[in-house]
Formats: C-alpha cells, structure tokens, sequence
C-alpha cells in the first residue's frame, strides 16, 4: 500500500469547532489495518478491505490547543506498511 494524498486538515462546515483529518492510500491489495497516533499514541484504529482505496478520516470534535501535535497514519498489510504525518498547530 502506499500514500495518494497525505494528510489533509478541514473543518466541518457547520461551524461547530470539529476538524477532520483526512489521507488516502492506493494499491490497497489485501485486507488492511488503519491507525491512527498523536504524538506517537495510538488514538484510533479502522479495517480496510482489499481495493477500498477511500478516504481514511478522523474526527477532532471541538478541536482545542490541546489537540495540537503530530499526527499520523499508518496502513499495514501482508505486502508492507506506509504511513503520512501532520502538524496540527494553532
């Protein structure tokens, strides 16, 4: 597997303070494990099938100071691992 588009930080669009972090990955040949860390903690976790090659999203609800830090995403499969890393600052 490998990064198509790392990632990405967006608001949501009804102004409620939430943020989504997003990336995509590609050649997604196998079943996948998707993590999630911040600051190298492990904060969320998600299953990928062989060929979904979506978007990979989590959600900061009412985003604050104290959720500024590195970001990133690893995917993991039977053919190797990538990942992608984000800022998330003020």
């Amino acid at each position: 597997p490998q990064v198509i588009r790392k990632i990405r930080a967006e608001q949501f669009s009804d102004s409620s303070g939430n943020l989504k972090l997003w990336c995509q990955f590609f050649n997604v040949l196998s079943d996948s494990k998707i993590s999630w860390f911040k600051d190298e903690y492990p904060v969320a976790e998600a299953s990928r099938c062989a060929g979904d090659e979506g978007q990979v999203a989590l959600a900061i609800v009412q985003a604050s100071k104290n959720d500024c830090g590195v970001y990133q995403c690893t995917i993991q499969n039977k053919y190797g691992t990538d990942s992608t890393d984000f800022l998330l600052s003020a």
